[in-house]
Protein backbone atom coordinates (compact mmCIF):
# COMPACT_ATOMS: atom_id res chain seq x y z
CA UNK A 1 0.00 0.00 0.00
CA UNK A 2 2.98 2.41 -1.04
CA UNK A 3 1.76 5.83 -1.64
CA UNK A 4 2.39 7.04 -5.53
CA UNK A 5 5.33 8.97 -4.98
CA UNK A 6 8.94 8.50 -5.83
CA UNK A 7 10.98 7.81 -2.15
CA UNK A 8 14.65 9.60 -2.43
CA UNK A 9 16.60 6.39 -0.76
CA UNK A 10 19.89 8.46 0.75
CA UNK A 11 21.79 5.25 2.75
CA UNK A 12 24.34 5.83 5.38
CA UNK A 13 25.05 9.43 5.66
CA UNK A 14 26.20 11.99 8.17
CA UNK A 15 23.84 13.90 10.73
CA UNK A 16 23.71 17.35 8.33
CA UNK A 17 23.54 15.65 5.12
CA UNK A 18 20.23 14.09 6.81
CA UNK A 19 19.52 17.14 8.29
CA UNK A 20 19.68 18.86 4.90
CA UNK A 21 17.62 16.17 3.09
CA UNK A 22 14.65 16.60 5.55
CA UNK A 23 14.43 20.18 5.74
CA UNK A 24 14.08 20.09 1.40
CA UNK A 25 10.53 20.82 0.31
CA UNK A 26 9.31 22.15 -3.33
CA UNK A 27 8.49 25.30 -4.24
CA UNK A 28 4.66 25.34 -3.09
CA UNK A 29 3.35 27.18 -0.42
CA UNK A 30 3.02 25.18 3.33
CA UNK A 31 4.71 22.37 1.32
CA UNK A 32 5.80 19.29 3.74
CA UNK A 33 8.51 16.65 3.42
CA UNK A 34 8.90 13.32 5.53
CA UNK A 35 12.21 12.07 6.06
CA UNK A 36 12.29 8.83 8.41
CA UNK A 37 16.10 8.18 9.76
CA UNK A 38 17.18 5.24 11.14
CA UNK A 39 20.02 6.56 14.28
CA UNK A 40 22.41 4.08 15.70
CA UNK A 41 25.60 3.69 17.03
CA UNK A 42 29.23 1.93 16.22
CA UNK A 43 27.94 0.10 19.41
CA UNK A 44 24.74 -1.35 17.87
CA UNK A 45 26.78 -4.40 15.89
CA UNK A 46 24.29 -3.41 13.14
CA UNK A 47 24.88 -3.43 9.03
CA UNK A 48 22.98 -0.93 7.44
CA UNK A 49 22.36 -2.08 3.93
CA UNK A 50 19.88 -1.62 1.05
CA UNK A 51 17.44 -3.95 2.89
CA UNK A 52 17.69 -1.85 5.73
CA UNK A 53 16.50 1.06 3.50
CA UNK A 54 13.77 -0.88 2.21
CA UNK A 55 12.63 -1.86 5.60
CA UNK A 56 12.60 2.14 6.00
CA UNK A 57 10.64 2.83 2.82
CA UNK A 58 7.89 -0.05 3.99
CA UNK A 59 7.38 1.74 7.18
CA UNK A 60 6.83 4.87 5.22
CA UNK A 61 3.42 3.02 4.11
CA UNK A 62 2.27 3.84 7.71
CA UNK A 63 1.08 8.04 6.42
CA UNK A 64 -2.31 8.10 7.02
CA UNK A 65 -3.90 8.36 3.91
CA UNK A 66 -6.42 10.66 4.62
CA UNK A 67 -3.89 13.00 5.99
CA UNK A 68 -2.56 15.93 4.32
CA UNK A 69 0.24 13.82 1.80
CA UNK A 70 3.60 15.28 1.85
CA UNK A 71 5.04 16.17 -1.33
CA UNK A 72 8.36 14.57 -0.59
CA UNK A 73 9.41 11.58 1.32
CA UNK A 74 12.97 10.04 2.16
CA UNK A 75 14.91 8.15 4.25
CA UNK A 76 18.33 7.37 5.43
CA UNK A 77 20.40 5.84 8.11
CA UNK A 78 22.92 7.97 10.44
CA UNK A 79 25.58 5.99 12.65
CA UNK A 80 25.83 8.76 15.52
CA UNK A 81 29.26 8.35 16.45
CA UNK A 82 30.94 8.79 13.09
CA UNK A 83 31.80 12.35 13.79
CA UNK A 84 33.28 14.12 16.16
CA UNK A 85 29.47 16.05 16.48
CA UNK A 86 26.53 14.94 18.42
CA UNK A 87 23.74 14.05 16.33
CA UNK A 88 21.78 16.54 18.75
CA UNK A 89 24.10 19.16 17.54
CA UNK A 90 24.18 18.79 14.25
CA UNK A 91 20.12 18.52 13.81
CA UNK A 92 20.21 21.97 15.39
CA UNK A 93 22.47 23.48 12.95
CA UNK A 94 21.19 22.09 9.85
CA UNK A 95 17.26 21.51 9.84
CA UNK A 96 16.00 24.04 8.13
CA UNK A 97 18.86 24.04 5.31
CA UNK A 98 20.96 26.91 7.04
CA UNK A 99 17.74 29.04 7.12
CA UNK A 100 17.18 28.99 11.06
CA UNK A 101 13.62 27.19 11.11
CA UNK A 102 12.31 26.91 14.82
CA UNK A 103 12.42 22.79 15.39
CA UNK A 104 9.88 21.26 17.57
CA UNK A 105 10.47 18.00 19.74
CA UNK A 106 13.87 18.19 19.26
CA UNK A 107 16.35 16.58 21.48
CA UNK A 108 18.53 12.91 21.32
CA UNK A 109 16.76 10.06 21.41
CA UNK A 110 16.88 8.09 25.10
CA UNK A 111 18.86 4.64 23.48
CA UNK A 112 20.21 3.37 20.07
CA UNK A 113 18.72 2.54 18.04
CA UNK A 114 16.10 4.61 17.11
CA UNK A 115 13.82 5.45 13.88
CA UNK A 116 13.37 9.19 14.04
CA UNK A 117 10.32 10.82 12.01
CA UNK A 118 11.03 15.29 10.98
CA UNK A 119 8.16 16.77 8.81
CA UNK A 120 9.18 19.86 7.72
CA UNK A 121 6.51 22.74 6.59
CA UNK A 122 8.53 25.09 4.30
CA UNK A 123 8.97 28.24 5.70
CA UNK A 124 7.55 27.59 8.76
CA UNK A 125 9.26 25.03 11.22
CA UNK A 126 10.55 21.65 11.42
CA UNK A 127 9.24 18.82 13.92
CA UNK A 128 10.66 15.62 15.09
CA UNK A 129 9.40 12.50 16.91
CA UNK A 130 11.06 9.38 17.38
CA UNK A 131 8.41 5.88 16.86
CA UNK A 132 7.84 4.15 20.31
CA UNK A 133 9.95 1.18 19.64
CA UNK A 134 12.17 -0.80 21.85
CA UNK A 135 16.18 -0.44 20.15
CA UNK A 136 16.51 -3.98 20.88
CA UNK A 137 13.40 -5.04 18.61
CA UNK A 138 15.03 -2.85 16.02
CA UNK A 139 18.83 -4.42 15.96
CA UNK A 140 17.03 -7.89 16.01
CA UNK A 141 14.65 -7.26 13.03
CA UNK A 142 17.30 -5.18 11.03
CA UNK A 143 19.50 -8.50 11.36
CA UNK A 144 17.38 -10.95 10.21
CA UNK A 145 16.22 -8.48 7.47
CA UNK A 146 20.03 -8.19 6.44
CA UNK A 147 20.16 -12.46 6.68
CA UNK A 148 17.55 -12.99 3.97
CA UNK A 149 15.02 -12.88 6.63
CA UNK A 150 13.10 -10.32 4.15
CA UNK A 151 10.44 -7.15 4.97
CA UNK A 152 7.66 -7.41 5.68
CA UNK A 153 4.21 -5.62 3.80
CA UNK A 154 2.89 -5.27 7.17
CA UNK A 155 5.54 -4.86 9.43
CA UNK A 156 4.48 -4.46 13.50
CA UNK A 157 6.73 -1.32 13.69
CA UNK A 158 4.41 0.33 11.05
CA UNK A 159 2.14 1.28 14.11
CA UNK A 160 4.97 3.42 16.10
CA UNK A 161 5.84 4.68 13.44
CA UNK A 162 2.40 5.79 12.24
CA UNK A 163 2.16 7.80 15.47
CA UNK A 164 5.49 9.31 15.48
CA UNK A 165 4.55 10.71 11.86
CA UNK A 166 0.86 11.82 13.09
CA UNK A 167 2.92 14.12 16.16
CA UNK A 168 5.35 15.49 14.17
CA UNK A 169 3.38 16.63 11.34
CA UNK A 170 0.74 18.16 14.41
CA UNK A 171 3.59 19.62 15.62
CA UNK A 172 5.01 20.93 12.34
CA UNK A 173 2.02 22.53 11.74
CA UNK A 174 0.99 24.00 15.14
CA UNK A 175 1.34 27.69 14.72
CA UNK A 176 4.38 29.42 16.30
CA UNK A 177 4.14 31.26 19.57
CA UNK A 178 4.96 34.96 19.35
CA UNK A 179 8.90 34.50 21.04
CA UNK A 180 9.66 32.15 18.65
CA UNK A 181 10.64 32.26 15.14
CA UNK A 182 13.83 33.18 13.07
CA UNK A 183 17.32 32.22 14.95
CA UNK A 184 18.32 35.24 13.31
CA UNK A 185 20.40 37.79 15.70
CA UNK A 186 17.54 40.27 15.40
CA UNK A 187 14.58 38.05 16.56
CA UNK A 188 11.26 39.94 17.24
CA UNK A 189 10.68 39.84 21.21
CA UNK A 190 7.12 39.56 23.10
CA UNK A 191 5.75 42.34 24.57
CA UNK A 192 2.76 43.65 26.83
CA UNK A 193 2.50 41.09 30.14
CA UNK A 194 3.02 38.05 28.85
CA UNK A 195 5.21 36.46 31.11
CA UNK A 196 5.05 32.48 29.35
CA UNK A 197 6.87 33.27 26.16
CA UNK A 198 9.97 34.26 28.01
CA UNK A 199 12.51 31.49 27.88
CA UNK A 200 13.48 31.07 31.26
CA UNK A 201 17.06 28.83 32.55
CA UNK A 202 17.95 28.08 35.91
CA UNK A 203 21.71 28.64 36.58
CA UNK A 204 22.88 25.88 39.12
CA UNK A 205 26.16 24.45 40.72
CA UNK A 206 27.88 21.38 41.59
CA UNK A 207 29.57 23.28 44.39
CA UNK A 208 29.46 26.86 45.96
CA UNK A 209 32.13 29.54 44.37
CA UNK A 210 32.12 26.97 41.26
CA UNK A 211 31.31 30.28 39.00
CA UNK A 212 27.60 30.21 38.49
CA UNK A 213 27.34 34.47 38.99
CA UNK A 214 30.03 34.50 35.99
CA UNK A 215 28.06 32.18 34.01
CA UNK A 216 25.20 34.25 34.30
CA UNK A 217 27.14 37.39 33.33
CA UNK A 218 28.95 35.31 30.25
CA UNK A 219 25.34 34.08 29.09
CA UNK A 220 24.32 37.84 29.20
CA UNK A 221 26.79 39.73 27.93
CA UNK A 222 26.75 36.77 25.01
CA UNK A 223 23.27 37.41 24.55
CA UNK A 224 24.02 41.45 23.97
CA UNK A 225 26.28 40.06 21.37
CA UNK A 226 24.28 37.45 19.62
CA UNK A 227 21.61 40.65 19.00
CA UNK A 228 19.63 40.55 22.01
CA UNK A 229 18.00 43.75 22.71
CA UNK A 230 18.77 44.86 26.61
CA UNK A 231 15.03 45.00 27.05
CA UNK A 232 14.21 41.77 26.39
CA UNK A 233 16.66 40.23 28.91
CA UNK A 234 16.82 40.23 32.75
CA UNK A 235 18.49 38.28 35.60
CA UNK A 236 17.64 38.06 39.24
CA UNK A 237 18.60 35.41 42.31
CA UNK A 238 15.72 34.93 43.44
CA UNK A 239 17.26 33.16 47.02
CA UNK A 240 20.66 34.63 48.14
CA UNK A 241 22.86 33.80 50.95
CA UNK A 242 25.44 36.71 50.35
CA UNK A 243 23.57 40.20 49.78
CA UNK A 244 26.70 42.17 48.36
CA UNK A 245 27.02 43.79 45.22
CA UNK A 246 28.52 41.05 42.29
CA UNK A 247 29.84 42.06 39.26
CA UNK A 248 26.80 40.34 37.13
CA UNK A 249 24.80 43.12 38.96
CA UNK A 250 27.15 46.31 37.66
CA UNK A 251 27.55 44.48 34.29
CA UNK A 252 23.14 44.79 34.09
CA UNK A 253 22.80 47.92 35.44
CA UNK A 254 25.77 49.46 32.73
CA UNK A 255 24.49 47.80 29.80
CA UNK A 256 20.66 48.52 30.56
CA UNK A 257 19.24 44.71 31.39
CA UNK A 258 16.94 44.78 33.96
CA UNK A 259 18.07 42.52 37.18
CA UNK A 260 17.23 41.65 40.40
CA UNK A 261 20.65 40.55 42.54
CA UNK A 262 18.93 40.40 45.83
CA UNK A 263 15.67 37.87 45.54
CA UNK A 264 12.83 37.73 48.34
CA UNK A 265 14.49 34.77 50.17
CA UNK A 266 17.80 35.65 51.93
CA UNK A 267 19.42 33.17 54.14
CA UNK A 268 20.50 35.45 56.56
CA UNK A 269 22.17 34.97 60.01
CA UNK A 270 19.72 32.54 62.05
CA UNK A 271 17.06 32.21 59.39
CA UNK A 272 17.15 28.45 59.40
CA UNK A 273 16.92 27.71 63.40
CA UNK A 274 13.91 30.79 62.94
CA UNK A 275 12.19 28.86 60.17
CA UNK A 276 12.28 25.36 62.33
CA UNK A 277 11.15 27.57 65.01
CA UNK A 278 8.11 28.45 62.69
CA UNK A 279 9.13 32.63 63.25
CA UNK A 280 9.77 33.22 59.25
CA UNK A 281 7.30 32.60 56.44
CA UNK A 282 6.62 28.93 55.12
CA UNK A 283 8.25 26.69 52.73
CA UNK A 284 4.91 27.16 50.86
CA UNK A 285 4.92 31.37 51.05
CA UNK A 286 8.91 31.45 50.53
CA UNK A 287 8.29 29.48 46.90
CA UNK A 288 5.24 31.83 45.72
CA UNK A 289 7.48 35.14 46.46
CA UNK A 290 10.44 33.75 44.69
CA UNK A 291 7.67 32.44 41.70
CA UNK A 292 6.10 35.66 41.53
CA UNK A 293 9.54 38.03 41.60
CA UNK A 294 10.42 35.66 38.50
CA UNK A 295 7.00 36.14 36.80
CA UNK A 296 6.74 39.99 37.82
CA UNK A 297 10.80 40.43 35.73
CA UNK A 298 9.40 37.96 32.92
CA UNK A 299 7.39 40.50 31.51
CA UNK A 300 8.06 41.57 27.95
CA UNK A 301 11.06 39.81 28.04
CA UNK A 302 12.93 36.98 25.78
CA UNK A 303 15.33 34.95 28.35
CA UNK A 304 15.28 35.38 31.51
CA UNK A 305 18.27 33.84 33.63
CA UNK A 306 17.90 32.79 37.14
CA UNK A 307 20.88 32.55 39.41
CA UNK A 308 20.49 29.84 41.97
CA UNK A 309 22.72 29.82 45.32
CA UNK A 310 25.24 27.46 46.61
CA UNK A 311 25.46 23.78 45.50
CA UNK A 312 22.09 22.24 44.59
CA UNK A 313 20.89 21.09 48.25
CA UNK A 314 21.42 24.44 49.88
CA UNK A 315 17.81 25.51 51.33
CA UNK A 316 16.50 22.46 51.67
CA UNK A 317 16.18 22.29 55.53
CA UNK A 318 13.50 25.31 54.80
CA UNK A 319 12.32 23.28 51.13
CA UNK A 320 13.77 26.02 49.21
CA UNK A 321 16.55 23.94 47.81
CA UNK A 322 17.78 24.57 43.97
CA UNK A 323 15.55 21.85 42.47
CA UNK A 324 12.22 23.82 44.62
CA UNK A 325 13.02 26.83 43.52
CA UNK A 326 13.71 25.84 39.63
CA UNK A 327 9.74 24.48 39.93
CA UNK A 328 8.62 27.50 41.24
CA UNK A 329 10.41 29.81 39.14
CA UNK A 330 9.25 27.76 36.06
CA UNK A 331 6.03 29.79 33.78
CA UNK A 332 2.66 28.61 34.73
CA UNK A 333 0.51 26.63 33.00
CA UNK A 334 -2.00 27.89 31.67
CA UNK A 335 -5.68 27.61 32.89
CA UNK A 336 -4.40 25.74 36.14
CA UNK A 337 -3.32 29.13 39.06
CA UNK A 338 -1.15 26.69 41.19
CA UNK A 339 0.82 24.62 38.83
CA UNK A 340 3.85 25.34 37.01
CA UNK A 341 6.44 23.72 34.52
CA UNK A 342 9.58 23.55 35.40
CA UNK A 343 12.28 26.18 34.77
CA UNK A 344 15.33 24.02 32.90
CA UNK A 345 18.45 23.73 34.75
CA UNK A 346 22.28 23.79 33.15
CA UNK A 347 24.79 22.81 35.89
CA UNK A 348 28.01 24.89 36.22
CA UNK A 349 31.05 22.00 36.80
CA UNK A 350 34.12 22.02 37.94
CA UNK A 351 37.68 21.14 35.76
CA UNK A 352 38.60 17.39 35.08
CA UNK A 353 37.56 14.33 33.79
CA UNK A 354 36.05 11.62 36.01
CA UNK A 355 35.73 14.52 39.10
CA UNK A 356 34.05 16.58 36.67
CA UNK A 357 31.26 13.75 35.15
CA UNK A 358 31.22 12.38 38.64
CA UNK A 359 29.70 15.65 40.08
CA UNK A 360 27.52 16.51 37.08
CA UNK A 361 25.79 13.32 37.17
CA UNK A 362 25.49 13.11 41.41
CA UNK A 363 23.84 16.78 41.29
CA UNK A 364 21.72 16.13 37.93
CA UNK A 365 19.66 13.03 40.13
CA UNK A 366 19.13 15.86 42.46
CA UNK A 367 17.47 17.75 40.09
CA UNK A 368 15.63 14.99 38.17
CA UNK A 369 14.73 13.18 40.73
CA UNK A 370 11.88 15.69 41.73
CA UNK A 371 10.73 16.01 37.68
CA UNK A 372 12.95 19.19 37.34
CA UNK A 373 15.08 18.32 33.66
CA UNK A 374 18.99 19.29 33.35
CA UNK A 375 19.49 20.16 29.55
CA UNK A 376 22.62 19.91 30.01
CA UNK A 377 26.38 21.84 31.86
CA UNK A 378 29.16 24.22 31.44
CA UNK A 379 32.58 23.44 32.63
CA UNK A 380 34.39 26.36 34.67
CA UNK A 381 38.04 27.76 35.12
CA UNK A 382 40.36 24.56 33.47
CA UNK A 383 43.99 25.43 33.08
CA UNK A 384 45.05 26.06 29.47
CA UNK A 385 47.98 23.65 29.92
CA UNK A 386 48.99 20.14 31.60
CA UNK A 387 47.29 16.88 31.78
CA UNK A 388 43.86 18.25 33.06
CA UNK A 389 44.31 21.21 30.33
CA UNK A 390 41.10 22.57 28.72
CA UNK A 391 41.33 20.79 25.54
CA UNK A 392 42.07 16.95 27.07
CA UNK A 393 39.16 17.73 29.29
CA UNK A 394 36.89 18.72 26.68
CA UNK A 395 37.51 16.09 24.26
CA UNK A 396 37.15 13.24 27.19
CA UNK A 397 34.05 14.65 28.95
CA UNK A 398 32.58 15.95 25.25
CA UNK A 399 32.59 11.95 24.27
CA UNK A 400 31.01 10.83 27.76
CA UNK A 401 27.93 13.27 26.51
CA UNK A 402 27.66 11.98 23.61
CA UNK A 403 27.90 8.15 24.43
CA UNK A 404 25.76 8.33 27.70
CA UNK A 405 23.99 11.22 27.70
CA UNK A 406 21.58 11.04 24.93
CA UNK A 407 19.63 14.71 25.83
CA UNK A 408 22.15 16.22 27.16
CA UNK A 409 24.90 18.40 26.11
CA UNK A 410 28.13 19.79 27.66
CA UNK A 411 27.74 23.02 26.13
CA UNK A 412 30.92 24.52 26.81
CA UNK A 413 34.49 24.55 28.59
CA UNK A 414 35.80 27.74 29.96
CA UNK A 415 39.04 28.92 30.93
CA UNK A 416 40.48 30.01 34.35
CA UNK A 417 40.34 34.06 34.41
CA UNK A 418 42.53 35.03 37.06
CA UNK A 419 41.43 38.32 37.11
CA UNK A 420 37.73 37.64 37.06
CA UNK A 421 38.67 36.40 40.91
CA UNK A 422 39.87 39.59 41.48
CA UNK A 423 37.54 41.79 40.48
CA UNK A 424 35.11 39.42 42.82
CA UNK A 425 37.48 39.81 45.59
CA UNK A 426 37.02 43.87 45.23
CA UNK A 427 33.53 43.77 44.45
CA UNK A 428 32.66 46.58 46.51
CA UNK A 429 34.73 48.93 45.97
CA UNK A 430 32.78 51.65 44.06
CA UNK A 431 36.07 53.29 42.74
CA UNK A 432 37.15 50.12 40.97
CA UNK A 433 33.90 50.06 38.34
CA UNK A 434 35.09 51.17 35.29
CA UNK A 435 38.14 48.33 35.80
CA UNK A 436 35.12 45.54 36.81
CA UNK A 437 33.49 46.14 33.72
CA UNK A 438 36.21 45.72 31.32
CA UNK A 439 36.96 42.70 33.06
CA UNK A 440 33.67 41.91 32.74
CA UNK A 441 33.83 42.47 29.09
CA UNK A 442 36.85 40.60 28.81
CA UNK A 443 35.60 37.58 30.33
CA UNK A 444 32.62 37.70 28.01
CA UNK A 445 34.68 37.38 24.95
CA UNK A 446 36.00 34.49 26.41
CA UNK A 447 33.18 33.04 27.73
CA UNK A 448 31.23 34.07 24.32
CA UNK A 449 34.44 31.99 22.51
CA UNK A 450 34.36 28.07 24.19
CA UNK A 451 30.13 28.41 25.09
CA UNK A 452 27.58 27.22 22.56
CA UNK A 453 25.14 30.18 23.96
CA UNK A 454 22.45 30.07 21.33
CA UNK A 455 22.40 25.82 22.20
CA UNK A 456 21.39 26.65 25.84
CA UNK A 457 18.95 28.73 24.77
CA UNK A 458 17.70 26.35 22.14
CA UNK A 459 17.48 23.38 24.69
CA UNK A 460 15.90 25.53 27.47
CA UNK A 461 13.53 26.49 24.81
CA UNK A 462 12.64 23.59 22.99
CA UNK A 463 12.21 22.25 26.74
CA UNK A 464 9.57 24.66 27.41
CA UNK A 465 7.29 24.49 24.53
CA UNK A 466 7.28 20.68 25.09
CA UNK A 467 5.83 20.82 28.28
CA UNK A 468 2.55 20.51 29.88
CA UNK A 469 3.39 21.25 33.06
CA UNK A 470 2.83 19.75 36.42
CA UNK A 471 1.99 20.96 39.83
CA UNK A 472 3.76 21.26 43.26
CA UNK A 473 2.13 22.08 45.65
CA UNK A 474 3.88 22.50 49.75
CA UNK A 475 1.47 21.78 52.82
CA UNK A 476 0.99 25.04 55.10
CA UNK A 477 4.25 24.87 57.63
CA UNK A 478 2.95 25.60 61.47
CA UNK A 479 4.46 25.83 64.55
CA UNK A 480 3.77 22.53 66.41
CA UNK A 481 3.93 23.68 70.14
CA UNK A 482 1.75 27.32 69.77
CA UNK A 483 -1.57 26.72 70.63
CA UNK A 484 -4.77 28.62 70.30
CA UNK A 485 -7.62 28.12 72.56
CA UNK A 486 -9.35 25.62 70.05
CA UNK A 487 -6.66 23.46 70.26
CA UNK A 488 -4.97 24.75 66.75
CA UNK A 489 -1.27 25.61 65.83
CA UNK A 490 -0.51 28.88 64.71
CA UNK A 491 1.85 30.73 62.90
CA UNK A 492 4.47 32.90 65.10
CA UNK A 493 6.68 35.86 63.12
CA UNK A 494 9.84 37.31 63.76
CA UNK A 495 11.23 40.40 62.24
CA UNK A 496 14.87 39.94 60.53
CA UNK A 497 16.36 42.02 62.90
CA UNK A 498 14.91 40.13 65.66
CA UNK A 499 16.42 36.97 64.19
CA UNK A 500 19.71 38.32 63.62
CA UNK A 501 20.11 39.92 66.91
CA UNK A 502 19.05 36.57 68.65
CA UNK A 503 21.55 34.64 66.75
CA UNK A 504 24.11 37.00 66.83
CA UNK A 505 24.10 36.70 70.72
CA UNK A 506 24.18 33.04 70.13
CA UNK A 507 27.16 33.03 68.31
CA UNK A 508 25.85 32.46 65.07
CA UNK A 509 28.66 32.77 61.60
CA UNK A 510 25.98 32.21 58.87
CA UNK A 511 22.60 31.31 58.33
Amino acid sequence: DMMDLDIVQSGDISAQEACRLAAITDDKPNSTSLTLILLYGSWNKITVDKDACQLMCSLLGAVDKGSARPSRMSVASVQADKSDDCVECSVCECVGDGKGLPISGLEAPAELPAIGVVVSVKDTRSAVEYAKIEPRKIISHLRSVCKGGGVKVDHPFRQAVADAISSAQKLALKPLPPSTGSNSKKTKISSGDDTETATRLFISGDRSHVGKSSVCLGLIGSLLRLGYDPKSLAYIKPATQCEATQLVEKYCKSVGVECVPVGPVVYFKGFTRAFLAGETDSTAVLLKKAGEAVDELAKGKRVIIVDGVGYPAVGSICGTDNASMARACGPRVPGDHEARTPAPVLLVGKSGVGDAVDAFNLNSVFFESVGVPVIGGLFNRLPLEGYYSLENCKSAVSSYFDQYKPGKQAFGFIPEVPDIAKTRENNGEDDGLDAALEQANKFIGIFDEHVDVGGIVKAAREYNERQDGSSSRTKKRVKVDAKLSGGEAKPIALTREQIEQTAKRAGAAGG
